[in-house]
């Protein structure tokens, strides 16, 4: 239960940080 709601978390900031850089790169090329 723990570990799950870790893992969910984990990605989900970890999807957040991608789009981030993703949008900044775009933006910035």
């Amino acid at each position: 239960m723990y570990l799950n709601v870790l893992t969910k978390y984990f990605d989900k900031n970890v999807n957040n940080y991608f789009k981030k850089k993703f949008i900044v790169t775009i933006f910035y090329s």
